[in-house]
């Protein structure tokens, strides 16, 4: 499985350094950027015992609350290392190098460890995996906004983990699909997504992942943002697409040398061949 984890990645590597030399039309620019959009009522604040990443950029603001209108207590420099000790729908809550609490929208935090205990939101997947599993996506979500592809089309696919957790031998993580400009703002687009091999290939590679643990289910549940008719976003839980794999239907020897063979055992309420065809538009 070590084996079939190395040759994935070097495969996808590869593949999207070809792809992001492609041509495409240009992409669609009607919708505005996503606002900093204020907390939902309705939204939970989960703890968080063990988180931390980077602040993206200067000036952002560090707010007292999880809200758009909420005092602002400070301002955080770029780079800026935080602890993350909670969260609230598209807000982190941080403590600061001076032991200053706040909160920050996420977008504005390049997340490097997050980990959901269980004491606190009752069920929690296995944190090496999903350490791991974030590492992933980070990655690959860089190296989109470092490519030659993004810097001709301002655009990039980016998939997000929201949220990971293990309940009765059942694995589910939980991501956003979304096409976002090269500051992370979420934005409609009626374009075909030309990376989407690399996308299914990042998934194969999280498959992988999933399949050195002793989880008897995967699921793994993909939401895509909701815009309002101006291009201003909505919510980000809209459904797009969710799948399974029930682990002991695995033949492990069939899949080792080809990933692309896991989709074999997917049951998927989007065709697979369908999956990331093109960029969420509400």
């Amino acid at each position: 499985m070590f084996r079939l984890i190395i040759c994935l990645f070097i495969t996808l590597a590869v593949s999207f350094e070809a792809a992001a030399q492609t041509d495409m039309d240009d992409p669609d620019e009607s919708g505005p950027a996503m606002p900093n959009v204020g907390i939902m009522a309705d939204k939970p604040i989960t703890e968080v015992v063990e988180g931390s990443g980077t602040v993206r950029h200067s000036g952002v603001s560090v707010r007292e609350r999880p809200d758009i209108n909420s005092k602002v207590l400070r301002t955080a420099s770029q780079s800026e290392k935080v602890l993350i000790i909670g969260e609230s729908g598209d807000w982190l809550k941080v403590k600061m190098y001076n032991n200053q609490e706040g909160w920050i929208s996420r977008r504005y935090v390049r997340t490097e460890r997050i980990f959901r205990d269980e004491s606190t939101t009752t069920n929690s997947m296995d944190k090496k995996t999903s350490f791991e599993i974030e590492d992933l996506i980070v990655r690959f979500n860089e190296t989109l906004k470092e490519s030659p592809f993004a810097a001709k089309y301002q655009i990039i696919p980016m998939l997000r983990l929201a949220d990971a957790r293990k309940s009765g031998g059942v694995m589910t993580l939980t991501f956003i699909y979304s096409c976002v400009d090269l500051e992370g703002r979420m934005l409609p687009s009626y374009k075909k997504n030309q990376l989407r091999p690399q996308m299914k290939r990042l998934l194969e590679l999280i498959f992988a992942k999933l399949m050195l643990t002793d989880t008897e289910v995967f699921r793994i549940v993909i939401n895509v943002p909701d815009f309002s008719p101006e291009g201003r976003v909505l919510d980000t839980a809209k459904p797009y697409a969710e799948i399974r794999i029930n682990h002991a239907d695995v033949a492990m020897d069939e899949i080792k040398d080809d990933g692309g063979r896991i989709w074999k055992y997917a049951e998927s309420t989007v065709p697979v061949d369908e999956l990331f065809s093109a960029f969420p538009v509400g």
